[in-house]
C-alpha cells in the first residue's frame, strides 16, 4: 500500500516551489506551474494547490481523485484563456462539470458580432448598415438567418422591430433557431409554420406561443404560463433570446424582460433565424459589447 501524507498549509510556499506534481486516480502524473493552477485565487483548485485545503499526498505527489482526461479540458482553458473545441456534447458537459467542481469562473473576452447572413437572406429583404439592419418594403414572405450560432461567446441576440401597422391580422413574425447544417438556401422562401424549413423551435410572436420540433417531426405547442402581452410602444418592440451553454436551454426576452418560457434540449451550434410576412417593417440588431467579460459560475 502506497504511503499517503497530508499536505501542511502553505507547504508549497515555504519550499518556494514554482511547479507542483499532481497524480490522478488512474496513475497519471503531471507537472504544472503553481501560478497557472492558482490563476483564479478564489477557486477550489487554487485553495488545494496553495495549501488552504488539506489534500492527500501520494509518493510525494498531490493526489487528485479525478479523471485526468476530464481535467485536461480545464487545463486547456487555464492555459489558452478560451474554451476547448469539443468533440461531442458529452465532452462539453464534462468541461462545465470540471469548472463547477473546482469553482472556476468562465471568463471570456468576446468581440464576435451577430449580423444578418447575406447568404441566407430572402430576396424580398434589404440589408444595410454593416448587415445589422433589415427592411422589408413590400408584403412578401421570407426567412433570414444570422451569421453566427449562439454560444458562450455570443449567448444573446436582441433586435428592435419597427412596424407601420403592427395590428394587421395578416402579419406573421417568427423568431427561433435552425440547424444551419440542414438548412439550405432554398429554405429561406419556405415557412417555419408549415414545417418545410428545418428548425428546432420558433416563437410565434403574434400568437404568443412557442412550437418545438421533436424526433420524427412531431411538433407540439408550448404555452406561456402567463400571456405574453407584446405591447407595441409607438410601433416598436424589442425581442431577445439568451442561450445557456451549460444547460443547453434558451430563455426569451421582450423589452428586456425575461419571459416565463425556457426551451430545453437545445443542441449546440443552433443559429438564430427570423421569418417575416410583414409590410413596411425595419429590424435593427442590437450591437454586442466588444471585449465583454462573461462569467459563468
Amino acid at each position: 500500500m502506497s504511503e499517503i501524507n497530508i499536505i501542511n498549509e502553505n507547504d508549497l510556499i515555504k519550499k518556494k516551489e514554482f511547479n507542483v506534481e499532481i497524480e490522478f486516480s488512474k496513475g497519471e502524473i503531471i507537472k504544472e506551474e503553481i501560478k497557472l493552477l492558482t490563476k483564479y485565487p478564489n477557486s477550489i483548485l487554487a485553495a488545494c494547490i496553495n495549501g488552504k485545503i488539506s489534500l492527500p499526498k501520494k509518493k510525494g505527489h498531490i493526489f487528485f481523485d479525478r479523471n485526468y482526461d476530464d481535467f485536461k479540458l480545464l487545463l486547456y482553458y487555464l492555459k489558452k484563456g478560451k474554451m476547448p473545441k469539443f468533440k461531442n456534447i458529452n465532452e462539453e458537459k464534462i468541461f462545465f462539470k470540471e469548472l463547477d467542481f473546482w469553482r472556476i469562473p468562465l471568463k471570456i473576452n468576446t468581440t464576435k458580432l451577430l449580423q444578418f447572413d447575406l447568404t441566407y437572406t430572402a430576396s424580398c429583404f434589404n440589408i444595410e448598415k454593416n448587415n445589422t439592419t433589415l427592411t422589408n418594403p413590400n408584403n412578401l414572405h421570407g426567412i433570414i438567418l444570422l451569421n453566427k450560432s449562439l454560444t458562450a461567446l455570443t449567448p444573446y441576440v436582441e433586435f428592435s422591430i419597427f412596424l407601420f401597422n403592427p395590428f394587421n391580422n395578416n402579419k406573421k413574425f417568427f423568431f427561433g433557431l435552425v440547424n444551419k447544417k440542414h438548412f439550405l438556401q432554398n429554405h429561406i422562401n419556405n415557412s417555419f409554420e408549415d414545417g418545410s424549413a428545418p428548425f428546432i423551435f420558433y416563437w410565434d410572436i403574434y400568437k404568443n406561443k412557442v412550437i418545438k420540433n421533436r424526433n420524427g417531426g412531431v411538433r407540439n405547442w408550448v404555452e406561456f404560463k402567463k400571456p405574453c402581452q407584446c405591447y407595441w410602444n409607438n410601433y416598436e418592440i424589442k425581442f431577445g433570446m439568451k442561450y445557456d451553454q451549460r444547460k443547453h436551454s434558451i430563455s426569451l426576452y421582450r423589452n428586456d424582460i425575461e419571459l416565463d418560457v425556457e426551451i430545453s434540449n437545445i443542441d449546440p451550434g443552433m443559429v438564430p433565424a427570423i421569418e417575416l410576412h410583414l409590410e413596411e417593417c425595419k429590424i435593427q440588431l442590437s450591437p454586442n459589447c466588444d471585449c465583454q467579460e462573461l462569467f459563468y459560475l
